[in-house]
């Protein structure tokens, strides 16, 4: 009467191993899948983009992230913009800090970051990395205890105290960018930091970063070439209107007309150059956006002075709803490629055909975008036909091949 009772439980056994190796494999497919994921992770300021960290739309992913305990996240930061974090003062001090034990992740400045308070960086935090071009400025003490590398051609800037905290072995200084501070305060014997790299912000900024030394010495007030009173868009006829208006401009150049159908790439439509190197005076600007996307466009103003300085102003959107319109050119064309235009961002499963002058389809894509330059794969000379088909839109266009 046993032998049943082992075999019960023998065949128990077997189905949980089974159970037990079926859940091995499916975790082990969830993490697989996963990891890259886990890699890739990470906090992005958006590109080409000036804003305050704790703004939304400053980030790639439109989320402002902690700036207390960085790192503890597990995720690589990568300050693309010019991003600022606190106010000039008498505004109290924004501090920032570092957790500890993060130092499997980096934060990386490859563009500029200004914070107007104390940087803290725990012992083996996040790995800190200033690329090539890239420029820290604190607006207090900087405290490190973890791995640093300064790119030749970036640059650390302290206005107060740069301080490593502990022994050798904390930390480590790769590269050949420079720390220009109020001061430094290294332990006894710790060549850490070498000497030729300790630079002070004063004579030595003066010299070498003459328009970040201004900045500094203005209590990291940005000296504007131009003050702007508005920036406004408003639809005229099938284009979509800007219109601004200064009322100084000192040492300015000129405007950079900017255009992004999502909000995050922009791209130049225009350039309108100012009224003049010095003027006090009020000032209107006009310009007509003749080609607008069906649905929101977004515009910024990208004002450039004498020096090759900049500043964005905007963005702002605005809504258009006119007619889907679709564009070949050239036409005729005498190379080997068309030109296809879209004034709106075509839905998913989007379509483009050529047939020729017997409706037979020799060419097709997908996955196209509003702009699609399509190579002809020396077709033959004579008339063809471009057919768009889209869930909103089916449209043909001919064009003729010399």
């Amino acid at each position: 009467m046993k032998l049943p009772k082992r075999l019960n439980t023998i065949d128990q056994q077997n189905a949980a191993k089974r159970s037990f190796i079926i859940i091995r494999r499916f975790l082990l497919i969830v993490f697989c899948t996963s990891f890259p994921f886990f890699l890739l992770a990470q906090e992005t300021s958006k590109n080409n983009y000036t804003g305050s960290w704790t703004v939304n739309n400053s980030w790639v992913d439109n989320s402002a992230p902690a700036f207390t305990n960085i790192g503890s996240t597990n995720v690589n930061f990568n300050i693309q913009g010019y991003i600022t974090l606190g106010s000039p003062a008498p505004a109290a001090p924004t501090n920032v800090t570092f957790a500890n034990n993060k130092d499997a992740y980096s934060f990386t400045v490859t563009d500029t970051l200004v914070i107007f308070g104390d940087f803290t960086m725990a012992n083996k935090s996040m790995n800190l990395v200033i690329a090539s071009g890239g420029l820290l400025i604190v607006f207090g003490d900087l405290t490190l205890g973890n791995q640093m590398e300064v790119s030749s051609g970036g640059n650390i800037v302290v206005t107060g105290t740069f301080e490593k905290t502990g022994a050798n072995n904390q930390g480590s200084y790769t590269g050949g960018g420079n720390i220009y501070a109020g001061s430094f305060d290294l332990p006894n014997g710790d060549n850490w930091v070498p000497p030729a790299d300790q630079k002070n912000t004063g004579s030595d900024l003066l010299n070498d970063l003459p328009d970040v030394y201004e900045f500094i010495n203005n209590g990291g007030q940005v000296l504007l070439p131009i003050e702007l009173l508005y920036f406004i868009s408003k639809i005229s006829l099938n284009a979509v209107q800007l219109v601004w208006a200064t009322s100084k401009e000192e040492g300015f150049d000129y405007f950079l007309i900017q255009h992004s159908n999502d909000g995050n790439n922009f791209s130049d439509l225009a350039m309108l150059p100012g009224a003049g190197y010095d003027t006090d005076t009020y000032k209107e600007y006009l310009y007509e956006h003749n080609n607008p996307v069906v649905g929101t466009n977004y515009y910024r103003l990208k004002a450039v002075d004498l020096d090759g300085s900049y500043e964005y102003f905007g963005p702002i959107a605005q809504v258009f709803s006119g007619a889907r319109r679709v564009k070949v050119y050239p036409n005729p064309t005498t190379d080997d490629f068309i030109n296809v235009d879209l004034n709106f961002n075509p839905s998913e499963g989007s379509r483009l055909a050529i047939l020729n002058s017997q409706g037979v389809e020799v060419m097709n894509m997908t996955g196209i975008g509003p702009s699609n330059h399509i190579a002809l794969n020396a077709l033959r000379p004579g008339m063809y036909m471009l057919k768009f088909t889209s869930r909103e839109l089916t449209e043909i266009r001919k064009f003729i091949v010399n």
